[in-house]
């Protein structure tokens, strides 16, 4: 499971950037081969894998939301300026096991190759199937440059329970905006 998109460059000594989110069952990141031109035959990937919780074990009720906090690395690519940007925060995920919903946000802050450094908010939204949560995530006020995504841009957003018994929560996400700007993200948290 997986969201890839474009985002890398034809050079003939491409590097590769990997960073990763490692938590007791589960490992959330992003992959590409990079450098600071883009292309349209590179590939930019965020990934999450590890012990999957089996749907007979995810919760059906509980006392109350769980709220599950972790971390969040993510891909932007500028298509207009080609070039690639890394985009770290954290991630909050409110899990209500008695309606089958989840609800969150991202939180990013940085770029790490440029000097904007204005990223705010991806709301996070979605229904529990199994032990997998299925749903869509938002470009929110504050996301950028008024001129990075349009507020309210939505994208698939793929996430799995990992660990025994729904220990962790990690996933990915996908925004293409209006413009062909791509934004990629993986993220992994626990209660």
């Amino acid at each position: 499971m997986g969201i890839s998109a474009y985002a890398t460059d034809n050079s003939s000594e491409p590097f590769v950037v990997g960073l990763s989110v490692i938590d007791d069952y589960s490992i959330a990141g992003i992959a590409a081969l990079a450098s600071d031109e883009l292309s349209d035959d590179g590939v930019a990937t965020v990934f999450h894998t590890g012990f999957q919780t089996p749907a007979s074990a995810v919760p059906t009720s509980s006392s109350s939301v769980v709220f599950y906090d972790g971390q969040f690395l993510g891909l932007r690519a500028d298509v207009s300026a080609a070039e690639l940007f890394e985009i770290s925060g954290l991630v909050e995920m409110d899990v209500d096991f008695n309606t089958s919903s989840m609800t969150g946000a991202v939180f990013a802050g940085t770029e790490t190759s440029t000097t904007r450094a204005d990223f705010n908010t991806i709301l996070l939204s979605g229904n529990i199937v199994g032990s997998a949560v299925n749903g869509t995530a938002e470009i929110g006020l504050g996301f950028g440059n008024p001129s990075d995504f349009t507020v309210g841009r939505t994208g698939p957003l793929e996430m799995q329970f990992y660990g025994p018994s729904a220990n962790e929560l990690a996933g990915v996400l996908e925004i293409v905006d209006s413009n062909g700007d791509v934004l990629l993200g993986s993220m992994s948290g626990a209660p």
